[in-house]
């Protein structure tokens, strides 16, 4: 029974597995209709046929009502703008958004699942972190990148994981999972907050770096709040090593320069101002209320996002918003946007405040859905929901 229960569990993950592969000599995408069509989406679905029914509660179920009538609803709002152009396909390609967020509230985790996962996450977290210190120091690249800037120090990463922005995202998710969920000495803990604080500094990733320092804070108070008094000295000191590790290794100094340099040419945001009111004077503008429909303003899989790289242009009110807030109130209206407002105060109504994950999750919601709109992308939405997940049981427990 455990051993099927753990091989089910694992199907979730084997889509990410496969695009982070460092060698891959096989595509992961087949052609429909002249779009991507990711094909390990298959993988979330044989996890929804397989995983056995859980006992769910009201808000669960409701939750589950609310998803299905959003697929349904993307699919009609599609087929009402731009003349229905490509709707089918973009439905399509927003169906692995949705079964990613079906196969966790309808089958969602247990604490025993969430053990199985424990050694693979770290592993993970280990194989980006390396691969964004190598990048960032210049020593091994997996593909060319620049320094931001002549004056900077390191060069922004780039991982198997994606871009700077998106690494240090993963990097941060994975941080809040492994430090606020999993049981580990609480050194390797604090170990591993200085190591993702380090690097996403190195790589000048101001959101995440934000985000990870507001958990951090909420970490270190909490466990010091609840630690004995040599455990209390242990954490004071590893506050002032890390604090002098920071300042002599100039960890944070590209973060300063890139931020100096931004407000210098009145781009403080990185052009996300900009994007954001393209979006909002083009999509909103013309469909306030229901939106023009999810893929219409940034491409909802990470296959469609290379399609457009590439060149195909599907949509006029393409654009990339880095946020995740704008992005729905374009693609899904005022009425999605409060749909999703609603969700996430229930979720963050169910997990204590005394609950470190508490913080992680309002560290997410507030910072990193306001900087990055990859969230929806499948790679990344996985942790979220793993984390929401994490942070859910842990309320359970302590409420025990």
């Amino acid at each position: 029974m455990f051993k099927r229960e753990k091989i089910i569990t694992y199907l979730l993950i084997v889509p990410v597995l496969l695009r982070w592969m460092p060698f891959r000599q096989f595509s992961l995408t087949f052609d429909f209709m002249g779009f991507p069509v990711f094909w390990p989406t298959i993988f979330f679905i044989l996890y929804l046929v397989f995983s056995p029914n859980v006992k769910t509660d009201t808000s669960t179920l409701q939750l589950g009502k609310i998803l299905k009538i959003g697929l349904l609803y993307s699919l009609l709002v599609l087929l009402l703008h731009e003349n229905g152009f490509f709707a089918i396909e973009l439905f399509i390609q927003n169906l692995l958004f949705y079964l990613v967020l079906f196969a966790f509230v309808y089958k969602p985790l247990s604490d025993r699942q969430l053990g199985y996962l424990k050694w693979i996450i770290v592993s993970l977290y280990f194989y980006i972190l390396i691969q964004a210190m190598l990048s960032a120091t210049g020593v091994w690249q997996i593909v060319e990148v620049e320094y931001e800037s002549s004056y900077m120090s390191f060069y922004r990463a780039r991982t198997k994981a994606g871009d700077s922005n998106q690494t240090a995202l993963i990097l941060t998710l994975f941080t809040y999972i492994i430090t606020g969920y999993y049981s580990f000495n609480k050194s390797f803990k604090y170990f591993v907050l200085f190591l993702s604080f380090a690097t996403i500094s190195m790589i000048a990733t101001r959101g995440s770096l934000l985000a990870l320092s507001l958990y951090a804070v909420a970490f270190l108070y909490i466990n010091l709040k609840r630690s004995k008094y040599i455990y209390k000295i242990f954490i004071i000191i590893f506050i002032f090593i890390g604090s002098y590790v920071t300042i002599k290794k100039n960890l944070i100094s590209d973060v300063l320069l890139r931020t100096t340099e931004l407000a210098e040419d009145g781009n403080i945001s990185a052009n996300r101002d900009i994007l954001i009111y393209g979006a909002l004077n083009t999509a909103f503008k013309d469909s306030p209320i229901f939106g023009v429909g999810q893929g219409r303003v940034y491409p909802s899989t990470k296959d469609l996002a290379r399609m457009l790289d590439g060149g195909k242009v599907y949509s006029k009110y393409l654009t990339a918003p880095h946020n995740v807030w704008i992005l729905f109130l374009c693609e899904y209206g005022i009425v999605g946007f409060l749909v999703l407002l609603i969700i996430i105060i229930k979720i963050l109504n169910k997990i204590s405040y005394k609950n470190v994950l508490f913080w992680s999750l309002f560290a997410f919601f507030s910072i990193s859905m306001n900087t990055e709109s990859v969230i929806v992308h499948d790679e990344v939405l996985v942790f979220v929901c793993i984390l929401i997940t994490c942070a859910i049981r842990s309320s359970r427990l302590i409420a025990k």
